[in-house]
């Protein structure tokens, strides 16, 4: 799947997701919205992220479960609203996370060249594009540390101070320096010259490509064409 249309997915979903005449007017399409980043999961074989999106799902939705609904009857309100939260926004957050873990830097840093973005634009979101999956990296070997240590389960229940000297400092000691990194790795590239650059990725728009651009387009116009006509309080 190509860059563009990833990001015609990653723009379209949380709009109309949020959007709550919308939700009133089309809730056949905000089902399928849905079930969209659950889709392309099973396409990509990410079993364990596929069974935590269902997992999130039903448990956001468990105020429409007719078998679950005495439950629901019983919860405070923080927690529905919470779940309400939950319900919007985990298909964009989701296809959020997909897009970062299919595309790399240079595949995102061309199709954003090829759609004319400024290099201002395309430099800040490339160093952002690169800065969590780089903080995830860092968390894990954290996670390794730890395990040496003992410091896992409950015994970091038992010892929370060792635990926050050791999980959570090292990694906001990280985070503050690992921006200014990917940063200079930026401009040692070459990001932000204004020469035009080649690349080695094919940005070429397949078939499908074209259908998800479509659909998206005619999925925001849809949605505009929702806002106007909705009747206003």
């Amino acid at each position: 799947m190509n860059i563009r249309s990833k990001l015609a997915i990653g723009i379209t979903i949380p709009t109309v997701m949020l959007s709550a005449p919308f939700r009133q007017a089309w809730p056949v399409l905000v089902w399928l919205l849905s079930a969209l980043p659950l889709i392309w999961m099973l396409f990509l074989k990410r079993w364990r992220m596929a069974g935590i999106y269902i997992l999130v799902m039903f448990l956001s939705h468990i105020e429409r479960i007719p078998a679950l609904e005495p439950l629901s009857l019983h919860l405070p309100w923080p927690i529905l609203l919470f779940l309400t939260i939950l319900q919007l926004c985990t298909p964009g957050i989701a296809v959020g996370i997909l897009i970062l873990q299919t595309t790399s830097i240079s595949e995102y840093i061309n199709g954003l060249s090829r759609m004319r973005i400024p290099a201002g634009i395309t430099l800040a979101t490339s160093v952002i594009f690169r800065f969590f999956p780089t903080i995830r990296a860092e968390n894990i070997g954290i996670k390794r540390a730890l395990r040496m240590r003992r410091l896992t389960g409950l015994k970091a229940l038992h010892h929370p101070l060792k635990f926050f000297n050791y999980r959570l400092t090292p990694l906001l000691l990280s985070t503050s320096g690992i921006g200014d990194e990917l940063s200079m790795a930026s401009l040692c590239r070459g990001l932000s010259t204004e020469r035009k650059r080649t690349s080695y990725e094919s940005d070429n728009l397949r078939f499908y490509d074209w259908i998800i651009i479509v659909l998206s387009g005619l999925l925001i116009l849809l949605w505009l064409v929702t806002l106007l006509v909705a009747p206003r309080k």
